[in-house]
């Protein structure tokens, strides 16, 4: 089941680059974000196989990224990074405070990845929107995380780093 972040506590973007097609540029207006694609939920995961007795059977398997974004400009962009199975450089995705300093405490990168599977169509809520929800498959994912302190500002990062090309 996915972690679904309520949108009034976070704000979320994604700029994905292409091989092919450069930028996918969204609808984002935010001055910091502009031309990006809002984000509305993201979620991921990894798993470590272990038999009965808890030792390890073999490597970690990383879950598709799956994120959900209303339907925008980028839609047909990237129906057709999927369609055409092209390989996109980066997918960076920026987490951030809602209101008041809005930080930036939260970027996954993904590098080297494609459109696994997009799926489109209407959610039942208010907006009558269609939305969008795209799956990402990846040969590197990165995570830099900014604790936040009891005055308000942001640690040092805290950096995670998967790399299955380093590792063959």
């Amino acid at each position: 089941m996915p972690l679904e972040i309520p949108a009034s506590n976070v704000d979320i973007f994604v700029k994905i680059t292409g091989v092919k097609s450069g930028w996918i540029k969204g609808e984002s207006e935010d001055a910091k974000h502009k031309g990006e694609i809002d984000v509305e939920s993201y979620h991921v995961g990894v798993n470590q196989g272990f038999n009965t007795t808890g030792l390890p059977t073999g490597k970690r398997q990383w879950k598709q990224f799956i994120f959900r974004m209303r339907s925008q400009v980028a839609t047909p962009l990237l129906l057709s990074a999927c369609s055409c199975n092209e390989v996109l450089k980066t997918a960076v995705f920026t987490c951030r405070k809602a209101g008041g300093k809005q930080e930036e405490y939260m970027i996954w990168t993904l590098t080297n990845c494609s459109i696994a599977d997009y799926k489109t169509g209407y959610v039942t809520d208010d907006t009558l929107i269609p939305h969008d929800e795209v799956s990402l498959v990846f040969q590197k994912i990165e995570l830099d995380y900014k604790p936040q302190k009891a005055d308000g500002t942001l640690g040092p990062s805290v950096v995670f780093v998967d790399d299955f090309q380093a590792r063959v």
